[in-house]
């Protein structure tokens, strides 16, 4: 949910690196939190999706974004290579590289 993603990020002290922070509300596809994302003004050209499963990286292709496969989530490496992300990488540490 959109109040949780938001209470987390603010949590960490992460709030101010982030542009916009939804969640995943009830009826409400991935697909569609990511338009509003490109809706709220969000550059879809500088915008990166980051996840852990397949349907992660194809709602950031259906709204024009960069993808990022990770691997420590809950999918698994070949449903993320079968998504083919922009990027795949295997640690947290590795989105330093990408993102310096």
């Amino acid at each position: 949910r959109a109040d949780y993603a938001t209470a987390i990020v603010d949590m960490f002290g992460l709030t101010e690196y982030f542009a916009f922070i939804d969640g995943g509300d009830i009826n409400i596809t991935k697909s569609q939190q990511l338009e509003r994302l490109v809706n709220n003004g969000i550059d879809a050209s500088t915008a990166v999706m980051i996840g852990d499963r397949n349907i992660d990286i194809e709602a950031g292709k259906s709204n024009g974004l960069k993808s990022v496969g990770v691997t420590w989530g809950f999918g698994d490496l070949d449903e993320l290579e079968l998504a083919a992300p922009d990027h795949l990488i295997r640690s947290p540490n590795e989105l330093l590289e990408l993102f310096p």
